[in-house]
């Protein structure tokens, strides 16, 4: 028995754009990410970096609201499977 072989071929990234695009797909196509006013910080190959303000995102007792943190958290994760598999040359809707 064989088992399937996958290659992947690694694409040349240049960070700073896929830091803008990532960002410009948020603010057009998540109403949440928009009213958030979630940002893309950076991203070097490793690490991806996202924030939103607290001002935006205040609840009553003065912290970030939870559903705020889960929503940047969420949008972390999609956001690095995005940027990896873009990064692979693998075409998909993530």
């Amino acid at each position: 028995m064989t088992l399937p072989f996958l290659c992947l071929k690694f694409m040349r990234v240049d960070y700073a754009k896929e830091v803008a695009l990532l960002e410009a797909f948020l603010i057009k196509h998540l109403p949440l990410a928009r009213a958030a006013k979630v940002g893309v910080d950076s991203y070097d190959g490793q690490t991806l970096s996202v924030s939103a303000p607290l001002s935006e995102n205040i609840n009553d007792k003065g912290t970030a609201f939870g559903g705020s943190l889960y929503n940047l958290c969420v949008i972390a994760g999609w956001g690095m499977t995005q940027l990896k598999a873009k990064e692979l040359g693998l075409e998909g809707d993530i």
